[in-house]
């Protein structure tokens, strides 16, 4: 692998990206040094200038991601696109990290557990990994751990892999059984699994038992489906955003109809997919499922978050726990209840990369804390997911107590 830095006008090129994110971050973000001071960011780039010309590419772009998430926002980050990836798609279980997707020819690792890449350990790469996320929470690293874990650039930038096209990596199988494979890298346009996006996704070739309501339609951004055998409305909105196909202010005023002449006991928000948009759009559906006093009630309303609930998505989530009497099942968020937002970004110059930060600081809670943590913390296990179960929703309808102090409150 040859050095990026090898003659004058690359480094040229790395000197200009680093002047110029000294003088647009700062100007740009509405506070950037909220939480390190400006000397030891200005010092950490005189560092970075120094030592470019013996940085290859990969070690360059990856030491700016860490710069940038070390401002400590969550929305203020380094999009780093992906030319090659490596052709799995992992997610972060209760149990651990696994193969939720492969693609042909690495079928015999699908539904194993990752536990070493390269000769080190999972926990090892995982603290290596967390520099260059910018996060608030261990929610929102669980979530993107394994998005950068099949990415060949940041492996090889972080030192942990000699060889970003080729890795090792160990598995155990369902009998706990170790298994390593040699994993080459793939072209983004060519790999089949690649999603492009965090998050969990159903498993193909679909298995016969159908997949639990909270993997249905998940490209869709809304949608919501009647379950009569226990008089719920299940409503999943994954995205704040309209969809021109199906706007969603029709969408909202079709469902509020149903609610309120059909015979329905309960509804159900699920949130946790959902990673923001304009929290503005669903505010009229919240409103009006305050005044339905038939669901808006102990038991009659839960909220489903989780580490994918972030932004405007989590702001949502916020409102329906301010105004309703919701019961909250689920993960902590992976967005912070107050923090930075409304985010713009810029393209550094002469590369592909590009720079996101927060313009305002929002406070969308009484409670400092860095998730929202739902009323009944219920984790999806892997076990779980490989049944098509989803133990969140079945917590719901188990439900014996649906009681809270807050509802005294709200009373």
């Amino acid at each position: 692998m040859s050095h990026w830095c090898e003659s004058a006008g690359d480094a040229e090129t790395w000197y200009a990206v680093l002047d110029q994110l000294a003088r647009e971050l700062p100007r740009r973000h509405v506070n950037l040094y909220f939480q390190r001071s400006r000397d030891d960011m200005e010092k950490e780039l005189l560092e970075l200038r120094r030592a470019l010309p013996g940085m290859k590419e990969s070690e360059i772009k990856a030491a700016i991601a860490r710069w940038v998430a070390s401002a400590g926002d969550a929305h203020t980050q380094l999009w780093w696109r992906p030319e090659k990836v490596y052709p799995l798609t992992l997610y972060w279980f209760k149990e651990g990290i696994y193969v939720t997707h492969a693609a042909p020819g690495y079928g015999h690792i699908l539904n194993c557990r990752l536990v070493e890449i390269n000769g080190k350990g999972i926990e090892e790469i995982e603290k290596a990994i967390t520099g260059v996320i910018a996060h608030e929470n261990k929610w929102w690293l669980k979530r993107n751990i394994p998005w950068y874990l099949v990415r060949p650039e940041v492996l090889h930038g972080l030192g942990i892999l000699p060889d970003p096209d080729r890795v090792l990596m160990t598995f155990r199988d369902t009998g706990k059984q170790p298994v390593t494979e040699l994993i080459h890298a793939l072209p983004v346009s060519e790999n089949s699994v690649w999603a492009g996006k965090g998050g969990l996704w159903p498993q193909h070739p679909q298995a016969p038992v159908p997949e639990p309501l909270y993997l249905k339609n998940r490209g869709m951004p809304y949608w919501y489906e009647h379950l009569p055998d226990t008089g719920t409305v299940y409503f999943q909105y994954n995205a704040c955003l309209n969809d021109s196909s199906n706007p969603l202010d029709s969408f909202i005023r079709q469902q509020l109809a149903f609610l309120r002449d059909s015979d329905v006991e309960r509804l159900i928000i699920d949130l946790r997919h959902n990673n923001g948009g304009n929290s503005r759009l669903l505010q009229p559906f919240i409103r009006e499922v305050r005044n339905m006093e038939h669901v808006n009630r102990p038991g009659g309303l839960y909220v489903i978050v989780g580490r994918e609930t972030f932004s405007a998505g989590m702001f949502n989530g916020l409102q329906f726990r301010e105004a309703t009497r919701a019961i909250f099942v689920g993960e902590p968020t992976g967005g912070k209840p107050n923090g930075y937002g409304e985010v713009m970004s810029f393209q550094l110059a002469g590369t592909n990369l590009y720079v996101s930060y927060s313009t305002q600081y929002f406070r969308c809670s009484r409670e400092e804390s860095p998730s929202f943590v739902p009323d009944r913390v219920v984790e999806l296990t892997f076990t779980a997911y490989l049944h098509k179960k989803d133990p969140v929703l079945e917590h719901i309808f188990q439900e014996k107590s649906p009681y809270l102090w807050r509802f005294m409150l709200q009373a």
